[in-house]
Parts: structure tokens; C-alpha cells; sequence
């Protein structure tokens, strides 16, 4: 069965009444049912790197499975992440409204993270890639969060020494400039998708459906 919110009675953001599947979690900024996760694999990506550092999570037995077995936390993030971002957009789908704003996304994104980034990006290099300081490329693909695609890396590991974690991020701003791309080509099938049923549902205030 699927339900009619009409406004005001719970939905998010503007735009007229809309249809959405019953049992929909309501959109808002802050999960807390997701803290205690999001917790646990910022523990688990802790330990792993303190592991590796120390060479216990390449030790035989299964203490050293289970602490190598501490980047699985990756991904999590990476699901976590592309659910909480892409909410915005999937609510605005389901409202019929526009989507947010791709200029104020990509700023606040770009505010959040490349600040701090280069501030550590700059020290990593002038601590420990002194010989690649003269080169625009190197420049270039660390500035930029790029260095984790280069084909022929002048580095060795997963990233210039000191920045081998940030592959992740590399990663992650892919992501960024991607989702509204693939935000707008979800709404364009969900515009395309089938009508409501003749037999939905209005639901009242508190989430009851009206007989």
C-alpha cells in the first residue's frame, strides 16, 4: 500500500502533497541511529591503521585476521555517506520539488574538507616529498585529490608518504561531484516510474492511514 502525505503532516522541505512508500524513514540532518555505527567503524578504521603501523594485523592467527579485517570500516563509510547525502535529493524527488541547490552542495562540501586537507597536504610534502616540491604534477594531483588515479604514481603505496590514507578521501570527492549527476538521473526514472495506485492512502497527523 502506498500512502499520500499531504503538507505539513510530517514530509520534509517544500513542494505539494506527495506519494511515497509506507514505512519511508523521514528525512532530517541528524541520524541518531546511525551514531552508534558510525562510531564503531571510525573505531574499527582506528584500530586497523594503529595495527598496520605496529605489524600486529600481519601477524598468523586470528588476531591478526580480525585487525587487518579493520578496513572493512571503509566501505561502511562510503554506504554511510551516500545515504545521508543523497537524502536531500531523494526527498526532493519524492516531493516533485527541486532538488538542492548544486552550487551550495559543492561549496559546503568544498568548505568542509579541502581546507584542513591542504594544510596537511602542504606538511606532508615538505616533510617527506622534498624532491617532488619543483613538480606541477605533483602539486597538482595532491591539491586536487587526484593522485590515487594516476597511472604511473611517483609514489609508492597507497599515496605520497604521509598522505597513504587519503586515498579514501580521493575516493569520497569523486563521490561528491558525481552525486548530483546521478541524483538528477534517479529523479528522471522516478518521474518516469509507475502512477500512484487508485487505492492509496491519506495519512493523518501521527502517521495513521484515513479509512
Amino acid at each position: 500500500m502506498r500512502f499520500c502525505f499531504r503538507p505539513g503532516e510530517g514530509d520534509v522541505g517544500p513542494g505539494p502533497s506527495r506519494t511515497v512508500a509506507a514505512g519511508l524513514p523521514q528525512v532530517s540532518g541528524h541520524q541518531p541511529a546511525l551514531d552508534g555505527m558510525r562510531a564503531l567503524a571510525a573505531l574499527l578504521v582506528l584500530v586497523f591503521h594503529v595495527a598496520t603501523e605496529t605489524g600486529d594485523a600481519l601477524a598468523p592467527g586470528a588476531v591478526g585476521a580480525l585487525l587487518a579485517g579493520g578496513d572493512m570500516a571503509v566501505p561502511l563509510f562510503f554506504a554511510l555517506s551516500g545515504l545521508l547525502l543523497y537524502r536531500p535529493w531523494a526527498a526532493a524527488a519524492i516531493d516533485g520539488a527541486p532538488g538542492p541547490s548544486v552550487r551550495a552542495y559543492l561549496r559546503q562540501r568544498a568548505v568542509r574538507i579541502l581546507p584542513a586537507y591542504w594544510l596537511v597536504a602542504v606538511v606532508a610534502l615538505l616533510l617527506w616529498s622534498r624532491e617532488h616540491l619543483g613538480s606541477p604534477r605533483a602539486w597538482l594531483e595532491v591539491l586536487t585529490l587526484t593522485f590515487t588515479y594516476d597511472p604511473h604514481p611517483w609514489w609508492t603505496g597507497t599515496g605520497p608518504r604521509g598522505l597513504g590514507q587519503i586515498w579514501s578521501l580521493c575516493v569520497e570527492v569523486s563521490f561528491y561531484l558525481l552525486l548530483p549527476l546521478l541524483a538528477a538521473a534517479l529523479a528522471a526514472l522516478a518521474r518516469r516510474g509507475p502512477a500512484p495506485r487508485a487505492g492509496a492512502a491519506a495519512v493523518r497527523p501521527g502517521g495513521n492511514p484515513v479509512p
